[in-house]
C-alpha cells in the first residue's frame, strides 16, 4: 500500500494486488474516506465463442474451457469443481482460488493456439486440442 499526504488535509492510499498492480484507491479527506475500485476489463463478446475448447497441460492432462449460460468462461477438469475465469485484462483471466495466477488465451489468425498460465512457479503453455 502506498500513501501520499498533502499538508495533512488529505491522503491517498494505493492498494495493490498480489501481482503488484493498483486495484483500489482510498482517499481520506474531510474526515471521510472514498474508495475507488478498478473495474475488470470486459472481453469482446465476439471473441468469447472462439475461446472454449479442449486443452492439454504440459504433463498431458486434458481439460475443457467451457462457456456458461451467463457468458462466464470456466476451466473444467474431470473429477474437480469448475473454476470460473474472471476477466482481468484483454484475453487474460484470473481465478478466485489463486490470485497470483493468470491465464491468457493466445490467438493467431483468429484461432486459439494455446492457453498460457503464469504463476509464481513459472509460465506454462497448454495447447488447444480440438
Amino acid at each position: 500500500m502506498w500513501l501520499l499526504r498533502a499538508d495533512g488535509k488529505w491522503s491517498v492510499n494505493f492498494v495493490t494486488s498480489s501481482l503488484g498492480e493498483i486495484g483500489r484507491l482510498l482517499i481520506s479527506m474531510d474526515e471521510q474516506e472514498l474508495t475507488f475500485t478498478r473495474r475488470p476489463e470486459t472481453v469482446d463478446p465476439k471473441l468469447l465463442p472462439v475461446l472454449p475448447g479442449n486443452y492439454e497441460t504440459p504433463s498431458g492432462r486434458r481439460f475443457v474451457i467451457k462457456l456458461d449460460k451467463d457468458g462466464t468462461l470456466v476451466i473444467a477438469f474431470v473429477g474437480q469443481p469448475d473454476l470460473k475465469l474472471l476477466p482481468y485484462r484483454g484475453l487474460k483471466f484470473r481465478i478466485k482460488e489463486a490470485a497470483d495466477t493468470v491465464f491468457e488465451f493466445v490467438l493467431a489468425g483468429g484461432k486459439v493456439q494455446h492457453l498460457k498460465q503464469t504463476d509464481p512457479s513459472g509460465e506454462y503453455l497448454m495447447p488447444r486440442r480440438n
